[in-house]
């Protein structure tokens, strides 16, 4: 009691403000919704509000970015920056992932210590699934939403070579870089232990090279032909890429893609996907240049597929 007093002032404010008397269902929808570090801050709150902490259904959401199990650490080199807390990974990992359902992976600038993350999540699993089965087989949902952003015109003020006859001509936007080489192929591994997915997002990985491109789309058809009902591809590749793959994903329901990886090819075989209903067009500020497909095509995929429901978007 005196813990309560300290905390929120007197019992009487407790009791009337009725958060300690919510029910159970609703304070684990709040704390599913909250990160992790406001989680636990929260949960020292009240006992109910310990509970749902502990609760297995406060925990299915995950929202990882570039401050999520990290620490401020200084090195000589480049001063304070912010690494990967071992320690605090390896508990969570431990405790609370095999009750993750749907990840948010939103990698920003640290791309080390999302490629530790993906890492130590990786061996988790393959050390348990020798044990006994694979802990993150439950996870449904995987959204990668890639945005490393560089600004030009920052960089020539700090070097001192900024043109001011130029101001005019140089973008406000900072300038969006994809990924690749390593830190996609700890992505592409990471995903080939998700057995039961069903939901995936990649948004704006800008591949560049067609090898890549192909060899990390057929395996994610040999992961989950069977399992995906969500597929969302948004730039996978810098410059248009016919993904003739998404047609062979057999429970499909689902697709948005870029106008860049549509083409006549691909989009005769999605009418072979036995039950998609949506399909998105998307393009936005990211998206360069598409095919153009043919009227007849468009027919042809209209008496296949009558009932699926074509979406054009403008982002």
């Amino acid at each position: 009691m005196d813990f309560y007093k300290n905390y929120c002032g007197s019992i009487d404010n407790i009791n009337q403000s009725g958060w300690s008397l919510l029910p159970g269902d609703i304070l684990t929808s709040i704390f599913d919704r909250l990160p992790v570090k406001n989680k636990y801050r929260a949960s020292m709150a009240c006992r109910s509000w310990y509970q749902a902490f502990k609760s297995e259904h406060s925990w299915r959401t995950l929202c990882y970015n570039e401050r999520t199990f990290t620490r401020k650490k200084f090195t000589m080199h480049t001063g304070w920056q912010r690494t990967t807390d071992h320690f605090r990974l390896k508990i969570f990992t431990s405790s609370r992932a095999a009750w993750i359902r749907t990840l948010y992976l939103q990698p920003d600038t640290l791309l080390f210590n999302f490629y530790e993350f993906l890492c130590v999540l990786t061996n988790f699993s393959e050390f348990y699934e020798n044990v006994q089965h694979n802990p993150l087989e439950k996870m449904k949902a995987v959204f990668v939403n890639w945005n490393l952003k560089y600004h030009k015109e920052q960089h020539q003020e700090s070097l001192g070579r900024f043109d001011e006859a130029r101001e005019d001509k140089i973008s406000q936007m900072p300038t969006l870089y994809g990924t690749g080489g390593r830190v996609l192929n700890q992505l592409d591994y990471f995903l080939s232990h998700l057995s039961s997915l069903q939901t995936l997002s990649l948004n704006n990985l800008l591949l560049t090279d067609a090898d890549e491109i192909e060899r990390f789309m057929q395996h994610l058809l040999e992961y989950f032909s069977d399992s995906m009902k969500i597929l969302k591809i948004v730039n996978l590749s810098k410059k248009p890429f016919p993904l003739l793959h998404v047609g062979f994903f057999g429970n499909l329901r689902r697709l948005i893609l870029t106008a860049q990886h549509l083409n006549d090819d691909s989009l005769l075989l999605l009418g072979q996907c036995s039950f998609l209903e949506h399909l998105t067009i998307l393009q936005d500020e990211n998206t360069v240049g598409n095919f153009d497909i043919d009227r007849k095509t468009w027919l042809q995929f209209y008496h296949i597929k009558p009932r699926v429901k074509v979406h054009l978007v403008c982002a």
